[in-house]
């Protein structure tokens, strides 16, 4: 334990196997701990390797914040070995069952106080160069009650406009800590009060991304000034220190220039792409409706909600993700308007980090090599819940599995016109890294990809 004491902690997305199944001792949304040091790999491959393919076998993909990196002291340092120490605790986000004798589980490490371990330590389970990216200053807002006033709503709409996106509010501590954690090389301001803050302090304190922590409880209007000054002396900071980069042409550069429209008129330009557009409008904005949970007008709602509406060869998924993949810049110059109120949309809703999945009907493996690094310029849906897409994976025919660690997706559940699919989205623009392809059965295989920082 000295030894791993004295390793720094690292946060990744890993695997662990176990021969065995284990989905029953797993269910979504239980705690366990780990007593045993744990051997895991960023690589599935290893991980399987290790397995009897003949017998149910169980692969943990784990989110860890703790985990101690051994390459350069292992014996078998190409296996990229990273320990999770004795006591780490985890909790079960999602399960899967792809393949007759496999079972995936995702989970991510928490901290519990020492009652909450207590109270569950009865249930031990077995367990190319690419410059840096100048950093993002954030401002996390932690209150239970953040979304349950008038007020608060409103001033979270005047904060999310002065950081453009940058902004995320927090009812739970854990969900704030975690986001706080995934923050390398960025600045974050976290606004909180109270007794929520002598409980965060301590698990935070350590965490380089954090520049200022202030307690302020007083009027909205002060917190607002506050936070604005603040923000301006931290730009100055970075404007100092950061060279600015050249713009970058991208396929969708040219939207944020284009004025905010109603759904109706954003979508005039493609009328004559999609038959029956006008009745699909009329769908959503009958079924969408203002959200002041989360700052959403009538329109932006309506147009995550047309995005997600399947009609077949008619989808405005379709058409879009068809012209942004395109080689020419015509074809997308139609979409701005509609691309406009969309993103407007998207970056208003939280963003989702964690895993998220997707199954593409066809083998794709020669695409995705590890280690190398890409871009979806396409909108990608995924969804958090692997259940949801079982009946996919097990059809017959060649399919890839995607396991996505993202940073930046987009919680669109409320928004969704398929509300039950735990739906997240990831803008056009995700930049990734591939950290493993992997064939756990026959014509399938699965890709697992890691958000990073676009060089942008």
């Amino acid at each position: 334990m000295s030894a791993l004491n004295k390793l720094p902690s690292v946060q990744d997305s890993v695997w662990r196997g176990v021969t065995a199944n284990l989905s029953d001792q797993y269910q979504p949304g239980s705690i366990h701990i780990w007593h045993a040091a744990s051997s895991c790999s960023d690589h599935i491959g290893v991980t399987d390797t290790f397995l009897d393919k003949k017998k149910h076998r169980t692969l943990f993909n784990i989110k860890c914040y703790n985990g101690k990196p051994i390459k350069n002291h292992s014996h078998y340092a190409k296996e990229n070995e990273l320990i999770l120490p004795p006591g780490t605790c985890i909790r079960v986000i999602s399960q899967s069952n792809p393949a007759d004798n496999l079972h995936i589980i995702a989970c991510q490490e928490v901290d519990l106080s020492p009652a909450e371990m207590n109270a569950i330590a009865s249930s031990v389970a077995m367990p190319g160069h690419i410059p840096k990216n100048a950093s993002i200053f954030y401002l996390f807002w932690l209150d239970p009650n953040v979304n349950k006033s008038q007020e608060n709503v409103k001033t979270q709409e005047k904060l999310r406009k002065l950081f453009d996106g940058d902004f995320e509010a927090f009812e739970k501590e854990e969900q704030c800590v975690f986001s706080i954690r995934q923050k390398k090389t960025d600045k974050i301001m976290l606004v909180v009060s109270g007794q929520m803050g002598q409980q965060i302090l301590p698990k935070i304190h350590c965490s380089t991304s954090l520049t200022s922590v202030k307690g302020i409880i007083t009027h909205q209007n002060e917190l607002i000034k506050e936070v604005e000054q603040e923000k301006t002396i931290q730009t100055r900071k970075t404007s100092k220190n950061d060279t600015a980069a050249p713009p970058v042409n991208t396929p969708i550069s040219g939207y944020e220039k284009q004025k905010l429209l109603p759904l109706e008129e954003a979508l005039k330009p493609v009328e004559s792409i999609i038959e029956d557009l006008q009745k699909y409008v009329w769908t959503v904005k009958n079924n969408a409706k203002e959200s002041s949970h989360d700052g959403l007008t009538h329109d932006e709602s309506a147009s995550i909600m047309l995005y997600t509406m399947d009609c077949g060869e008619a989808s405005l998924y379709i058409q879009l993700n068809r012209a942004l993949r395109g080689e020419q810049r015509s074809e997308i110059k139609s979409w701005l308007p509609y691309l406009k109120l969309f993103m407007t949309a998207l970056r208003k809703l939280p963003s989702f980090q964690g895993v998220a999945w997707r199954v593409v009907p066809q083998n794709v493996k020669d695409q995705y090599k590890k280690g190398e690094r890409g871009v979806w310029w396409n909108v990608s849906s995924m969804t958090t819940d692997p259940q949801v897409l079982e009946m996919f994976i097990q059809e017959p025919g060649p399919r890839s599995v995607f396991t996505v660690e993202c940073k930046n997706g987009k919680d669109i559940g409320q928004h969704s016109y398929y509300s039950a699919e735990n739906e997240v989205m990831l803008m056009p623009g995700f930049y990734y890294e591939v950290t493993s392809v992997f064939q756990p059965a026959h014509e399938m295989h699965l890709i697992s990809l890691k958000e990073i920082d676009a060089p942008w």
